[in-house]
């Protein structure tokens, strides 16, 4: 005795099946279902965590082992960042610098996409949150009332740190040194 089942075409889980299966065979023609594409890893390499970024930018580290016909492209936020990736010399991951971020939450990820513009593989999204270069990051909001001493503080040659830049007691960027015996 035979059991006859009815097909439901409207079903998700067919669906499903039915677009792998066309993914696989449109894959099979341009050249590329055959490769095994390995995992894109990405991760922040100038913080400690990502969750404590600050002044908008971070550096990057992809690894990603993509065959030939494949190219990786990298997103912050849906916006194309590609172009700030470089392969570094020391261990062939690509490395750049992501500027630009909002403050808040950012997104990366990093695609393989294959010459014909078909995503083959996607890392795993990597959440940046960016901080004000003046703060707060974790200590809370900033002291108040807040006094600045920039200008009397004095640095190891004997000259001024200087004025503020702004209210956040921000100074310009400088750099000595002293020798001491």
């Amino acid at each position: 005795m035979r059991i006859r089942k009815k097909i439901d075409f409207n079903s998700t889980k067919l669906r499903l099946t039915l677009s792998s299966l066309f993914g696989v065979l449109f894959l099979n023609g341009c050249g590329v279902s055959n490769i095994e594409i390995p995992e894109i890893q990405v991760e922040v390499v100038s913080s400690t965590t990502p969750t404590l970024v600050s002044g908008g930018d971070a550096l990057v580290k992809i690894k990603s082992d993509l065959p030939g016909g494949v190219n990786l492209r990298v997103l912050l936020n849906n916006q194309d960042v590609s172009s700030a990736f470089k392969k570094d010399a020391e261990d062939g991951r690509m490395v750049g610098l992501i500027t630009g971020m909002a403050l808040g939450s950012n997104t990366v990820v990093a695609n393989g996409v294959h010459e014909n513009g078909t995503i083959v593989k996607t890392s795993a999204p990597l959440t940046l949150t960016n901080y004000p270069v003046t703060g707060p990051m974790i200590s809370g909001p900033h002291q108040k009332p807040y006094i600045c001493t920039t200008a009397n503080y004095t640095l190891p040659d004997g000259t001024k740190l200087g004025n503020p830049l702004d209210a956040n007691c921000a100074i310009q960027c400088k750099c000595s040194f002293k020798h001491c015996r």
